[in-house]
């Protein structure tokens, strides 16, 4: 899967979930937490999400 078709699923997993964490984003994904984490940096650089504690995203 390619980034853009990821960070889509992202978005639309926040909206759905309101929260999701790196782990179930890696598991969904099969890539590794870095990768995840790497993503949602940049997907926040966008204000696309915003990071919480614990290692969990919500929707802006």
């Amino acid at each position: 899967m390619y980034l853009e078709e990821r960070r889509d699923t992202i978005v639309e997993m926040l909206k759905a979930k309101g929260r999701v964490s790196t782990k179930e984003l890696s598991e969904k994904f099969g890539i590794s937490i870095d990768s995840v984490r790497r993503d949602l940096s940049m997907m926040e650089e966008l204000n696309l999400l915003k990071r919480t504690h614990g290692g969990l995203f919500q929707c802006q």
